[in-house]
């Protein structure tokens, strides 16, 4: 026999509920269903819907699972007053969003349509995503209809935000599902070690940890879903976090504009949030002299293949430079910079270069910045 729903799998990661219960008893792993109808931190409105309306948790202000069910119903198997997400969309209609500037993710659109980025820029997403634990089919990203939607990566009940546990209800009944905050995640938030699949490369392809050594940042310390305040001021572009190292310095991020106008290492910038910018000299660069975020990218880039954000001799070219093409054991080629056509070419096979490879040296061992 099943087991009914307690106290402790209300999933209240913003307080708003009493459950009577120290944190270690709860799993929170069951959407609330005695939170306030209005919770701004979750973007969440009372109902539009002239039912929900109508019923008494909602004239108390609360919601209660019959806001979402009807348990007089017989369409569906779930008895749900909506059909899927529009049930969703209802109270959590603020994020009903198709920008990713508007400081939430994306949903509501067809995954794979023709004017999808994941069509547009192939490169960059997986047309079938991946899963974190292909022998768990509930950890997998679901798209009903082909749709990206809320509960591609939330689910409303049994969900723990581990691909090792399989969210149902015999897991349930068993006490098989670990405890979580309360995000009602189909998979983990954070990979087991620094790029194993997390919850962000489930479909974003080539994107790789903050880990050039060692610290094991990966995409979610950096970015989150929702970075919306919802206060009157602009969300950070990208998603980027409001604040980065929640459990320790709590610091705040501001990057409200793209490219040019982007704040890496200047006051509140997303880098100087965990960094320290090392002043120029030594090992350093002049250019670390600079807040201009494209010297900055100039080095530091997202899809750099030694980590993101890191900074190495090969991101660009050969560390040293050993054939005559672009990448990374050739020369530099970035955007309209091309070493081939500078004008100040060199035929690698007659450079130093292969020799001094030869006996274990690198750049550093002759060169200091750029």
């Amino acid at each position: 026999m099943a087991r009914g729903f307690s106290a402790s799998d209300i999933a209240n990661p913003f307080g708003s509920t009493d459950t009577g219960l120290f944190p270690s008893e709860q799993l929170q792993t069951s959407h609330n269903w005695a939170g306030p109808v209005n919770m701004p931190a979750a973007a969440a409105q009372i109902s539009t819907d002239p039912a929900i309306l109508a019923l008494r948790p909602t004239k108390a202000g609360v919601i209660g699972c019959t806001s979402c069910h009807n348990h007089h119903s017989f369409t569906g198997d779930l008895l749900l007053r909506r059909p899927g997400d529009t049930l969703c969309l209802d109270c959590h209609r603020q994020r009903n969003q198709r920008d990713v500037q508007s400081g939430t993710h994306p949903v509501n659109f067809n995954y794979t349509s023709a004017t999808s980025k994941v069509k547009l820029a192939p490169s960059k997403f997986f047309k079938d995503p991946v899963n974190a634990n292909s022998a768990n089919p509930t950890s997998a990203m679901l798209f009903p209809s082909g749709k990206m939607v809320c509960t591609t990566c939330h689910a409303p009940h049994y969900a723990d935000s581990n691909a090792r546990t399989f969210d149902n209800a015999s897991s349930s009944t068993f006490g098989l599902l670990s405890s979580s905050r309360g995000r009602l995640l189909r998979t983990d938030v954070r990979g087991g070690s620094a790029n194993e699949v997390n919850i962000c490369t489930n479909c974003h392809a080539g994107k790789r940890a903050h880990n050039g050594k060692g610290q094991n940042i990966q995409c979610a310390d950096c970015h989150a879903a929702h970075v919306d305040p919802l206060d009157g001021t602009a969300p950070n572009v990208w998603l980027v976090r409001r604040y980065m190292k929640p459990l320790t310095t709590n610091t705040k991020v501001v990057n409200q504009y793209k490219d040019a106008g982007s704040n890496w290492a200047g006051p509140d910038g997303v880098c100087v949030a965990c960094h320290a910018i090392p002043a120029p000299g030594g090992n350093y660069p002049p250019e670390h002299a600079s807040l201009d975020p494209n010297v900055c990218r100039s080095c530091h880039v997202h899809d750099s293949v030694d980590g993101s954000f890191a900074a190495g001799c090969n991101s660009c070219h050969g560390n040293p430079p050993q054939i005559n093409a672009a990448g990374p054991s050739g020369y530099a080629s970035s955007g309209s910079s091309n070493y081939a056509t500078s004008g100040v070419f060199k035929d690698e096979s007659l450079t130093p270069h292969l020799a001094h490879t030869s006996r274990g040296l690198t750049c550093a061992a002759c060169h200091s910045g750029n």
